[in-house]
C-alpha cells in the first residue's frame, strides 16, 4: 500500500507522523544493514501499519453498529497483507502461507483480547499496530534478502544480534552462528530460517531486531 491515512479520521488511538518515523528509526536504524535495506523495512512497515490500522477501524465500526464478522475481517486482512507483501517479497508458496497464517494470528488474538479487554484496549491502538507493522516486515523483506542472497550464490549465513542490552538470551547466544544458506539456526528451542521466521516459536520472533550476513 502506498495511501497515507489521516489519522484525525480514525477513532482508535494512533501516533502522530513524528511518533512513527522516531519509532521507526529507533527500531531498525540500529540493524547493521545498508541504508537501502533499512529504508525497505521502514517502507514495509508503513504499508503494514497501514492495513492494520484500517482493519482495527473497520472491527471497532462493525462493533458500534452491530456484530463483528470475523470471518470476513480475516479474509480481508489476509487480501491485504498479501498486496503488500508482493512488493517486498516474492511471490511463493512459504509468502502465501505467512500471509494467511499472519492473519489468522492477528484477527484471533485481536477476538480473543476485544472480549476481554474491551474495544478500547491496547489491542485496537498504534501501541499494537505498529510493532506488529515492523515484525511483518521484517518477516516479509528477511525472507526476500534470505532468496536473493542465495540466487546470487551465497553458501552461508551469519546470525546477527542487535547486541545491546534489549537482546534476549537466546538471541545473544545466536549471535555468530553460521550455517549453510539454506540450513536453519537453531535459536532457543526453536529452527530458524532467518531471524524472525514464522514458523519459529513466538517467543523468539516476536520484536526481534536480528539480521542476517551472507557469505
Amino acid at each position: 500500500m502506498s495511501s497515507k491515512l489521516n489519522i484525525d479520521e480514525l477513532n482508535i488511538i494512533t501516533y502522530t507522523d513524528a511518533e512513527v518515523e522516531n519509532w521507526l528509526n529507533e527500531y531498525f536504524s540500529p540493524m547493521e544493514l545498508p541504508e537501502e535495506q533499512i529504508d525497505k523495512r521502514k517502507d514495509a512497515a508503513r504499508d503494514f501499519r497501514d492495513v492494520l490500522l484500517f482493519i482495527l477501524l473497520a472491527i471497532k465500526v462493525a462493533d458500534e453498529i452491530g456484530e463483528v464478522d470475523w470471518d470476513r475481517m480475516r479474509l480481508q486482512l489476509e487480501l491485504e497483507f498479501d498486496a503488500v507483501a508482493r512488493q517486498y517479497a516474492r511471490d511463493d508458496d512459504y509468502m502465501k502461507n505467512f500471509v494467511r497464517k499472519a492473519a489468522d494470528d492477528f484477527i484471533e488474538v485481536t477476538r480473543e483480547r476485544t472480549e476481554k479487554d474491551g474495544m478500547n484496549s491496547r489491542w485496537m491502538s498504534d501501541e499494537r499496530a505498529l510493532p506488529d507493522a515492523a515484525n511483518y516486515s521484517n518477516m516479509t523483506v528477511g525472507y526476500e534478502e534470505l532468496q536473493q542472497a542465495i540466487d546470487d550464490g551465497y553458501t552461508k549465513k551469519m546470525w546477527v544480534s542487535q547486541r545491546d542490552g534489549r537482546v534476549r538470551r537466546t538471541h545473544r547466544h545466536a549471535d555468530g552462528q553460521t550455517v549453510p544458506i539454506k540450513a536453519y539456526f537453531t535459536v532457543g528451542n526453536s529452527r530458524l530460517l532467518y531471524p524472525t521466521d514464522p514458523d519459529g516459536e513466538p517467543e523468539e520472533i516476536i520484536g526481534c531486531r536480528c539480521h542476517m550476513v551472507f557469505k
